[in-house]
């Protein structure tokens, strides 16, 4: 709120979330009053309230209207609704977007499969939220198209166990419920899906939604493909995404991106990651710490500036560019499991947010329902959550962590900061 009163005494400005996506949403203000703002169905002050919850959502701030700042480069490729991908790829090796099709029923996974085979997608299936999670950590995909209602684990749980990994946590999801409903519309934003959908036998709707969410990443393929300088957005493209298919076409160039913490390089020759390089609080750092502080850089924008690179010397990475990325992922995995794990244990004591227990028990899966009465209502230790609620320590972890996320949960104690950063808010 402090944000968004400091922003309110310029004279024009907007903040957009989720920009390009079926969840965009808008605020704009002009000499401190608010203009217009729309998101999803809502409008006016809904809409600003729902923008603000968003847990996940990809937030872009412009404070010059007036003044737009230009693209790097221009895209050639024009995507009718429902157009199939046609992609010329000569002797290139196949890069056709992989997607991910997740329902337990064979038929709709029969006729889904056939629908987007024939619009230029390369499809892998699964028949429910686990198996989904276990595919997508094995062969990375570039869309999840996924059912609601599935045994075993649901898509919101699938969501959730993607978004947390470093591996899988770029990758958009499609939702497909049938359900056309608006609460649970807006809970796949606030969860950080990338669309929703009611199931309508409209095949077309769903082909449509699904070349549109892979557009921009279709677009930079293309200037990749003509060594062409291309602008590029982590939050829209994804890093991954953008560092595997430099590997793909071997492509020799330099990476810059920027944000407001510093400024990040990476040299790139036949695909490979030579050297890394970053300025961060006026702090010079090299090597896989430059690597890792561009991975976590989110927000970060930039560019793709095909050219020789110079040798890496002693800082030379001596790993595929695969490795690098399932390395660095596996690393910030282990120290955010860590980091929970401090976190919750230094946690003596606890508020319970009844308003935010009560809208959790309505909104959130059975088995998370009882989890969170577990520790609101009978007030159960960690260490015994576990063993009562037969659930693994890691995800005990998980769930009590997400308690203290969105709010329910306000601790008493005081953290301390030096060894363990404060939870975020809901």
């Amino acid at each position: 709120m402090v944000f968004m009163l400091a922003l309110s005494t310029l004279y024009f400005w907007r903040l957009a979330v989720n920009q390009g996506t079926p969840f965009e949403g808008r605020i704009v203000f002009k000499e401190g009053s608010v203009v217009p703002a729309a998101y999803r169905p809502l409008a006016g002050m809904d809409a600003v309230r729902e923008i603000l919850l968003l847990e996940d959502g990809i937030y872009e701030l412009d404070t010059s209207l007036e003044s737009p700042a230009q693209r790097v480069a221009h895209s050639a490729l024009e995507l009718e609704p429902g157009q199939a991908i046609k992609v010329g790829l000569g002797d290139q090796a196949d890069i056709r977007p992989r997607l991910l099709v997740v329902d337990d029923q064979p038929e709709m996974l029969t006729l889904s499969t056939k629908h987007l085979a024939r619009a230029g997608f390369e499809i892998l299936t699964a028949t429910d939220g686990a198996v989904a999670v276990e595919t997508a950590l094995k062969t990375p995909v570039d869309l999840i198209i996924a059912d609601l209602n599935m045994p075993h684990m649901d898509g919101w749980e699938m969501l959730k166990t993607l978004k947390a990994d470093h591996r899988t946590n770029e990758v958009p999801v499609i939702f497909l419920s049938a359900h056309d409903d608006l609460l649970e519309t807006l809970r796949a934003a606030r969860s950080g899906a990338h669309d929703y959908l009611a199931k309508t036998g409209r095949w077309d709707v769903i082909v449509s939604a699904a070349l549109k969410a892979i557009t921009p990443r279709l677009e930079l393929l293309f200037h990749l493909l003509v060594n062409e300088p291309a602008e590029v957005r982590a939050q829209v493209v994804g890093l991954q995404w953008l560092l595997r298919a430099l590997a793909r076409l071997r492509s020799t160039g330099v990476l810059e991106m920027k944000d407001d913490y510093g400024t990040y390089r990476l040299d790139v020759r036949d695909g490979s990651p030579v050297v890394a390089q970053a300025r961060v609080q006026q702090r010079n750092i090299g090597g896989l710490p430059a690597f890792v502080r561009m991975r976590v850089a989110t927000s970060a924008r930039g560019s793709f500036t095909f050219g020789p690179v110079p040798e890496g010397g002693a800082n030379s990475f001596a790993v595929s560019m695969e490795e690098l990325i399932l390395r660095t992922c596996e690393g910030l995995n282990s120290i955010e499991a860590r980091s929970a794990e401090q976190r919750l244990a230094t946690t003596a004591r606890f508020e319970v947010d009844q308003e935010l227990y009560g809208l959790f028990c309505r909104i959130a899966p059975p088995k998370k329902v009882a989890f969170a009465q577990s520790v609101c209502e009978r007030k159960y230790q960690l260490a015994d959550l576990a063993t009562a609620l037969q659930l693994d320590r890691e995800q005990a972890l998980d769930w009590y962590n997400e308690l203290l996320r969105r709010g329910v949960l306000k601790p008493e104690a005081r953290f301390d900061l030096t060894t363990t950063p404060a939870p975020r808010g809901p």
